[in-house]
């Protein structure tokens, strides 16, 4: 069973139209959700953000979620965009984009210049976009210009989850920085340091004990010699 961390500004979230919902259910059930809201969920295991912008919902959801331990990230709609677009910058977990609107749907066929900016960045790291309706979906290819195929409907999310699972997989995004490799790199170049310097130790020790040889002996020698000469003066 797949583990989603799904962000929604409300619960529950918009799915897309009516007819699909059952199909829609029927799919999340098969997956363990984590629902992560400005309001709380009763159904469905919940993190409640009590945030009352994008940004503060971001920052908030950042500081509490340890985001390594799911296998999608899910955001619905564009205020839980800039949060998802983070865990995904910091993980590089699989993210599925849920578009309902778009901002020229929100400004009555304009754009505002930073919430599309947000989007379209949302759009272009998503691994699929799925579209509320053909109205967002022609959107997305003519004004954000995303390609079709990168474009799916809201009856098919298991598929759409295990799809980007895969991908994910394949890609060898999922195997950790290889962190043993460089310790034991650094543990290796420790250890040799280490060894160096216990072989010029016993090196300098092995030149002291010479030394301190050489000097009795040739001391010993001194004083045999001058022992001799006294005999022979006598």
């Amino acid at each position: 069973m797949m583990n989603v961390l799904m962000y929604g500004w409300q619960y529950p979230p918009k799915l897309g139209s009516t007819a699909n919902f059952q199909k829609i259910a029927k799919d999340l059930s098969q997956t363990k959700i984590t629902y992560v809201s400005t309001t709380p969920a009763k159904t469905v295991d919940s993190i409640c953000i009590p945030a009352t912008t994008p940004e503060e919902f971001a920052h908030q959801a950042s500081q509490v979620i340890d985001v390594n331990q799911f296998d999608i990230l899910h955001a619905h709609d564009y205020p839980t965009y800039l949060a998802a677009l983070i865990a995904h910058e910091q993980t590089q977990k699989p993210l599925i984009i849920h578009a309902n609107e778009t901002t020229f749907d929100r400004h009555e066929g304009l754009r505002n210049e930073e919430e599309f900016a947000l989007e379209k960045k949302a759009f272009e790291h998503a691994h699929k976009i799925i579209a509320g309706n053909n109205k967002v979906r022609d959107r997305l290819v003519a004004s954000y210009k995303i390609d079709e195929s990168k474009i799916v409907s809201a009856d098919n999310i298991l598929e759409t989850y295990k799809h980007a699972k895969n991908s994910y997989i394949l890609s060898g995004k999922n195997k950790e920085t290889p962190c043993d490799v460089k310790d034991d790199a650094v543990k290796e170049e420790e250890f040799s340091s280490s060894s160096e310097n216990i072989l010029v130790n016993n090196h300098e020790k092995t030149l002291a004990w010479l030394r301190v040889g050489l000097v009795d002996f040739l001391v010993g020698v001194g004083i045999g010699f001058l022992i001799a000469l006294f005999l022979l003066s006598i």
